[in-house]
């Protein structure tokens, strides 16, 4: 009986719903007199017990009142303080299952970004390499048309070249014939 008062002293000295971190005496210390609480509870007075008690029940005994008064007091103390305590739990166990949830939330949400982003990053590769593919042909077909162009030019100064030529000789060719008619058309106009 003793021993069990003693941890129920020592539990209600701790200090219930502080936010410090508790030394594992005070947790062993906590636990030991919430069991004892339940035992005492659900456990009927042994008849030892049960005869003390009603010793000090009886008015003769100077001290009766005042230990089931306390001993109810500090009872009632440690289940409120054990409700309590039952109810921060439960509050924090629905924090943590809250907290949980938004965390995988969070991380699905994080994991399909990241998917968005790389398939974002995977197509802006593929248009960056079709946009320079693109390019080189257009380069490599500019380059042909200019060849091509420089094989027109270079040809069509040959065919120049072969039409003076031609120009020349027939020029040449007139001016021939003319010498050798000239005469030949003089005379027959004197003729006529």
């Amino acid at each position: 009986m003793r021993n069990i008062e003693k941890q129920l002293d020592k539990a209600s000295k701790l200090g219930f719903g502080r936010k410090r971190r508790t030394s594992k005496a005070d947790r062993q210390a906590r636990v030991a007199a919430a069991h004892a609480a339940r035992r005492k509870q659900r456990l009927p007075p042994s008849p030892s017990k049960a005869d003390n008690d009603e010793e000090r029940k009886q008015p003769s005994h100077p001290l009766s009142k005042a230990d089931s008064d306390e001993e109810k007091g500090n009872l009632e103390k440690l289940v409120a303080e054990t409700a309590e305590l039952e109810r921060t739990v439960d509050n924090l166990r629905k924090k943590s299952r809250y907290w949980k949830a938004k965390t995988m939330e969070l991380r699905e949400k994080k994991k399909r970004l990241e998917e968005e982003i790389n398939r974002n990053e995977k197509e802006v590769q593929k248009r960056k390499r079709e946009a320079e593919e693109e390019e080189r042909e257009m380069s490599k077909k500019i380059e042909d048309l200019e060849m091509e162009l420089e094989r027109e030019k270079k040809l069509h100064k040959i065919e120049i070249a072969e039409h003076e030529a031609t120009c020349v000789e027939l020029e040449e060719t007139y001016n021939s014939l003319r010498l050798q008619f000239d005469p030949i058309f003089e005379r027959l106009r004197s003729f006529l």
